[in-house]
């Protein structure tokens, strides 16, 4: 975990998919920068995507604003390769 006293980062868990989020995911003024604006996403499309993450060496973060009280506000993805051990960050 990383903590300011702003935002907290920590692992993304299934708690963390709740209608608010896959409300987010769906939003097209929300992800209009994202590769999220294709597709519709669904409580189960994204525990299949938290579960593709279970022994693939890649990682997903939740980050979690805490001074105000806002909660959930985004994810931070590492996807790693194995071979060089370096990691691009997808937000």
């Amino acid at each position: 975990m990383i903590q300011t006293q702003r935002l907290k980062i920590i692992s993304f868990h299934r708690r963390f998919i709740t209608s608010r989020y896959i409300n987010w995911l769906n939003d097209p003024d929300v992800n209009r920068f994202s590769n999220l604006k294709s597709g519709v996403h669904t409580e189960d499309s994204c525990i299949d995507y938290l579960d593709s993450y279970h022994n693939s060496g890649n990682v997903a973060w939740a980050i979690i604003e805490v001074r105000e009280g806002h909660g959930h506000i985004g994810n931070i993805n590492a996807i790693i390769d194995n071979e060089t051990g370096v990691a691009d960050l997808v937000s």
